[in-house]
């Protein structure tokens, strides 16, 4: 990222990223959903932790950010790193 201003902000929005979300049954049962929904399991996984708490789920993944957004009540957004970043 040449832009300083834009790195200095991603390294501290990076440095705040230390969350544990605990292994739980309702969880679980969120991510099996996700991968109801054409998810891979570690993807599924990854954003049923990310619904824990954070406000955006950020991926380079499109086909990821494609499936997920088809999932009609999924509770976080979902954005490219690059595109979000434009927007903060």
């Amino acid at each position: 990222m040449k832009d300083p201003s834009k790195r200095q902000k991603l390294q501290y929005i990076v440095s705040l990223i230390r969350s544990l979300i605990p292994l739980s049954e309702p969880l679980i049962r969120r991510a099996k959903y996700f991968e109801s929904n054409r998810l891979e399991a570690m993807d599924a996984m990854h954003l049923a932790c990310a619904e824990q708490g954070a406000e955006v789920f950020l991926t380079v993944d499109d086909k990821l950010l494609k499936r997920a957004s088809l999932i009609p009540d999924l509770n976080i957004n979902l954005a490219n790193p690059l595109t979000w970043l434009q927007t903060i």
